[in-house]
């Protein structure tokens, strides 16, 4: 639709939320229509007016309504109007009373004397000079904010941004911006270096400003560090910037040089290779390494006799020697490793541990990265495992907007030993904060299958682990009878030698369907719906399509349209929304796609907080009238106001990295025309370890082979495995 402008009055506010300043207001327009507007209009309150430029929709529920893109506000000049204003609540201090009082007594001048003046109201009988203080002291933040807020919307930034620099800067925070509009470029307030630059260049900023190169520098490696490196060589990082702003190197170092001597940026040498750090991964990295080197020295013993406590064990159950090896570990040493492929006995073995651990009485917690994973292992165990998020405590700093952990050095966990499944899934910053929360004495056990795809975050924390060779390190390589029988595990097996799966197979739990690109999501959703239900007794909920990627024919996008409109349509009974170019409905199978920290859920009586990305649930409603959309991860409702549904997507088909550590029933894989980069031995291995029961590939047999031929992994950029091997930090 064309934009069109709106001028009037606020006459009611139907809803707001303060945190996001997203608000749904009745607007008295200038010939005495009342016009449901909805959008992004902080502190919004009664009597003010607006300007606003935007489009008609319609409300499924509520009917017609404006939408904005854009607002300009100015105060109420008419008295009546300044009332409402005041009383609303947008200055603390004054409420419908004392806003009477004060309109009555200043009339015009009312605003002029909040801010000006303020003293003056003690003029009015009831209100002390300290009061008056707080008021014009509350006005005058309150003024200050949203002429922020005005100023930052010329740059098309939002409110909430206005809301986190005025938290830092105070009054300011305007001016600091205009110094250096490249503070934006953090994590905390989420603006990238590119409109960062268009911003300081509308401003009228020099290209070659030591901001804009300082600014691109750190922006690099937080780009890498997005992609999996911990740090960038030197050279490397310079040259990207110099390409990125072209800027001579001269300029490019000297702003590099300003940023190592304020430390936020640190040099080091790995492998006689110069490197650079953000500050808190150089932390991280470092801390990681003393504490696991720490770990790994300690030699005492959980128990006097640990062969006998083990031995013990084998009344119901014989064990391999490598499984004797990996119970020995946790009662021998400090951090240990076990790893190994599909049907090798990890579960077992994890199994024996928790044993061993109960008969000689030893406080003991399970730990995975992700929920799926986490109970998974609740329910192969049968003990109660927790994410680690969770594990941890994980809370949300007002201040900063970021994470944080309860359980820290100074509050560790109450436990001596930590057992964390699925490690090859977590990364650097996540293990940092795992270690923090283990006290000093405690020891570690790391379960995982280092032929796996590496954490989505930075680091490669298994395999630098393991390569160092500075833990224990069982590596579990026998194949059980059972497990021989499935041709899921044997495939798996020969893929991660470098030899084709069986493909014509028909009998047993693994196919292939040769499919042409343009078949292959047809034929998904043929499985889904008819096939996999009628003849195998499949619950749809029960099969779980994955892909290499996120676009393309065979990519989630698509699939996921396909599958939803197949599995689960439009109804008389079904309620939806749209969220940008995606339409959720309630039985919708969606995931959460970022890490929220600050999400509360209820769970019977219980409350907690956080839900993390890779999180999957159902849409078990969603409320127009309140604007929320609730999802039910696995008996947790958590409440998303519709503004936060840019944190979901639809699950019926997920990225291969998204499935990482999760087990499903049945797993159906798209193999199209791949992405080179994509068509990798790992990712097809990876594929096929989510199978429980049924693997299904469909599509190209020349896809398969190219992704089992190519070995090539990409080269992540990590001093891990140095810093073990020189025995600790290296700070």
């Amino acid at each position: 639709m064309s934009q069109q402008s709106l001028e009037g009055s606020v006459s009611k506010i139907i809803y707001k939320n303060e945190a996001n300043g997203y608000a749904v207001i009745s607007l008295t327009t200038e010939s005495d229509s009342e016009v449901t507007v909805v959008g992004c209009i902080p502190f919004v309150a009664e009597g003010e007016n607006l300007k606003v430029k935007g489009a008609y929709g319609s409300h499924a529920t509520y009917g017609p309504q404006f939408v904005i893109e854009e607002v300009e506000r100015t105060l109420p000049a008419d008295l009546g109007a300044i009332v409402r204003y005041l009383a609303s609540g947008i200055i603390k201090g004054i409420g419908t009373s004392t806003a009477t009082r004060i309109v009555e007594y200043f009339g015009s001048d009312t605003f002029f004397v909040l801010e000006a003046t303020p003293d003056r109201l003690c003029e009015i009988k009831g209100i002390t000079q300290k009061r008056a203080q707080e008021i014009g002291m509350n006005f005058s933040v309150h003024s200050l904010l949203r002429s922020l807020i005005d100023y930052l919307a010329t740059f098309g930034l939002e409110p909430l941004l206005a809301l986190r620099l005025f938290e830092r800067y105070g009054s300011g925070a305007a001016a600091i911006m205009r110094a250096n509009p490249y503070i934006l470029v953090s994590d905390i307030y989420g603006i990238d270096f590119a409109k960062a630059d268009a911003i300081a260049e509308q401003m009228g900023h020099e290209k070659e400003s030591v901001f804009r190169i300082e600014a691109c520098l750190k922006h690099q490696l937080r780009y890498n560090y997005m992609e999996g490196h911990v740090f960038l060589p030197e050279e490397g990082l310079l040259f990207s910037a110099m390409q990125m702003l072209a800027v001579p190197e001269e300029l490019a170092g000297l702003a590099l040089q300003n940023l190592v001597d304020t430390r936020e940026i640190i040099k080091d040498t790995i492998a006689g290779m110069p490197v650079c750090y953000l500050r808190e991964c150089f932390v991280d990295e470092c801390y990681v390494a003393e504490r696991l080197c720490a770990m790994a020295g300690n030699q005492t013993f959980l128990c006097q006799n640990p062969v006998a406590a083990v031995d013990a064990l084998e009344t119901n159950l014989p064990y391999t020697s490598k499984q004797k090896e990996a119970l020995d570990a946790i009662l021998t040493s400090g951090a240990a490793i076990i790893t190994g492929g599909p049907g090798t006995g990890k579960t077992t073995t994890v199994r024996g541990m928790i044993q061993l651990l109960e008969n000689l009485q030893v406080k003991h917690l399970l730990a995975a990265p992700t929920g799926r994973a986490a109970k998974r292992l609740s329910e192969l165990c049968g003990k109660d495992a927790k994410t680690i998020h969770r594990l941890l405590e994980c809370d949300i700093d007002r201040k900063t907007g970021n994470m944080k952990f309860a359980r820290n050095e100074e509050n560790p966990l109450d436990a001596e030993v930590i057992i964390v499944d699925e490690l090859s899934m977590v990364d650097l910053s996540l293990m940092a904060s795992l270690l923090r929360g283990i006290r000093g004495t405690a020891r570690i056990v790391m379960v995982g299958d280092v032929d796996q795809l590496p954490s989505v975050g930075a680091g490669n924390i298994l395999s630098d682990c393991i390569r160092s060779e500075q833990m224990r390190t069982i590596r579990l390589d026998e194949i059980f009878r059972q497990a021989q029988e499935s041709a899921i595990v044997v495939n798996a097996h020969k893929v991660n030698k470098g030899q084709l799966p069986n493909l014509g197979l028909k009998d047993n739990d693994f196919f292939f369907l040769t499919r042409e690109a343009a078949q292959i999501a047809d034929t998904i959703v043929d499985l889904c719906k008819r096939r996999l239900p009628e003849r195998q007794g499949y619950d749809p909920a029960d099969i779980q399509v994955i892909t290499p990627t996120r676009r393309q024919e065979t990519g989630v996008q698509i699939l996921n349209f396909k599958l939803q409109e197949a599995l689960n349509p439009k109804t008389d009974r079904t309620k939806e929304y749209q969220w940008g170019g995606t339409t959720f409905r309630t039985g919708d199978r969606v995931m959460q796609i970022k890490n929220n920290y600050d999400l509360l859920w209820e769970k019977d009586s219980e409350v907690g907080v956080g839900v993390f990305n890779g999180d999957t649930g159902v849409i078990k409603d969603i409320k127009p009238k309140d604007q929320l959309v609730i999802v039910d991860y696995d008996g947790r409702i958590a409440e998303y106001q519709f503004t936060m549904l840019g944190e979901l997507d639809l699950a019926y088909a997920i990225t291969v990295h998204k499935a990482q550590g999760s087990e499903y029933k049945a797993v159906i894989f798209a193999c199209g025309k791949n992405n080179v980069k994509l068509c990798n031995r790992s990712l097809l291995y990876t594929a096929i370890t989510r199978a429980r029961e049924l693997f299904i590939i469909v599509g190209l047999e020349e896809t398969v082979a190219a992704m089992v031929d190519n070995n090539k992994k990409s080269r992540r950029f990590t001093g891990l495995k140095t810093r073990l091997t020189q025995g600790g930090s290296m700070l």
